[in-house]
């Protein structure tokens, strides 16, 4: 075992049999999207099983959306593994003993949070040090509540960054929030995530030099976060495919 941030790190399942389809893990070249371009790390801060999705609380009891935050987590990170070949360069951010072995065990990096009350920005800030300390040049900072979440989102957030001082954004569909933010790992950048946080991301990023691309993808617009939301995604099969 190793440690981050004073916790054990489980070693994790690279010597799980391939599934049918995929290649097997010493096949894949981690850290490269399918175009062959150096992938940013992502960083995925998740509250948890029990805490996450509580305004769901009146058409989903403690059970039912336990099992949902096992899914939406289940699916992103499938999204990732197959779109950069393995876990190994994202980093999941939780204070939640269940998610970070579900982490573990599909090999990303798991990073305790201690002080879960301080919200989504210090998240994110934790794991974009981790991230930088390990090498990274970009970082992908994502929600875990991305429902439709797809490669092609993830390869469009890629190409509209670029290199070198640029940035790429995603809103959500009230183009409020920050869905979706790539930015150089070692930008000096104060994050703001919450209302409004869409408008103050991208001034503080033009403030501080950088050329930013706004991304209006539906896989990165839509949140899951309503009763609404919800019913959008319950039929019509588009849990299905997170390859196209």
């Amino acid at each position: 075992m190793d440690c981050v941030h004073g916790r054990p790190r489980w070693p994790h399942a690279d010597a799980r049999p391939a599934r049918k389809g995929e290649k097997p893990r010493s096949m894949r070249t981690p850290g490269t999207s399918p175009s062959g371009r150096h992938a940013p790390w992502i960083i995925l801060p998740v509250r948890g099983e029990a805490a996450g999705k509580s305004r769901l609380a009146a058409v989903l009891d403690p059970i039912e959306r336990m099992r949902l935050n096992r899914k939406l987590l289940r699916r992103t990170l499938d999204a990732i593994e197959h779109w950069q070949g393995s876990l190994a360069h994202c980093i999941v951010v939780s204070p939640c003993a269940r998610t970070a072995a579900s982490a573990l065990a599909r090999g990303a990096v798991v990073l305790s949070e201690p002080l879960p009350r301080r919200g989504l920005n210090r998240a994110a800030a934790l794991g974009v040090k981790l991230a930088a300390r390990r090498g990274a040049l970009r970082v992908l900072i994502l929600p875990g509540d991305l429902a439709l979440l797809r490669v092609a989102s993830l390869n469009g957030m890629a190409r509209a960054a670029g290199a070198g001082a640029r940035a790429a954004i995603a809103p959500d569909r009230a183009g409020s929030g920050t869905n979706a933010l790539l930015i150089p790992a070692g930008a000096r950048f104060r994050f703001a995530f919450g209302a409004d946080s869409f408008a103050r991301h991208v001034a503080a990023l033009r403030a501080r030099g950088y050329a930013v691309t706004v991304r209006t993808d539906q896989g990165l617009c839509f949140d899951l976060d309503t009763p609404q939301d919800l019913a959008a995604v319950a039929g019509a099969g588009l849990w299905q495919s997170f390859g196209t």
